[in-house]
């Protein structure tokens, strides 16, 4: 439900052996548009390598399979972008949210992150600062890659807008 739709979408799947075929054909007759990938080996860092080499557009997003983006993050960020060619990512906000279903309340709290799936990156900034390391254990890449990107120089801005509900499991 974006407010600007893609010119590319690659769903890359990272650890399904059991009914692949069966879920390329599921999501090719719901998103014709979208390519499929199997990940070369197994692994969400190997996964994410994978959809940065294969982008072919000028703007790379992540979306796991189980958070949810806010219907203005790639219009927002991509304007960003493409408004100052310096920009290598633009950040949003997150909020947390369990399975189980969302519970609204009035005070919901969205937090100013870093996370890959709350930015929009320029695919150029993975030439710059390097792809993911793939030996790097469940989140101690994330703060790996954005250390060394700090250290050479990333120049990235925040919006302060709802960007990515992430559920907790």
């Amino acid at each position: 439900e974006q407010s600007l739709q893609p010119s590319e979408v690659i769903l890359v799947a990272d650890s399904i052996d059991e009914g692949i075929e069966e879920v390329r054909i599921d999501v090719k007759e719901m998103f014709p548009k979208v390519e499929f990938v199997k990940s070369q080996g197994k692994g969400m860092m190997r996964a994410l390598n994978t959809g940065i080499l294969r982008a072919s557009h000028d703007f790379v997003s992540f979306l796991d399979s189980d958070d949810l983006w806010m219907p203005l993050k790639q219009e927002r960020q991509i304007y960003e972008l493409a408004r100052d060619p310096l920009i290598d990512v633009v950040t949003g906000n997150v909020m947390n949210f369990k399975d189980g279903g969302l519970h609204f309340v009035e005070d919901i709290k969205w937090v100013k992150a870093s996370l890959f799936t709350c930015s929009t990156f320029r695919a150029q900034a993975f030439e710059k600062y390097g792809l993911i390391d793939e030996t790097a254990s469940h989140f101690t890449w994330l703060y790996r890659w954005w250390s060394c990107a700090v250290v050479s120089g990333i120049r990235r801005i925040h919006l302060d807008l709802p960007s990515t509900m992430r559920r907790i499991h």
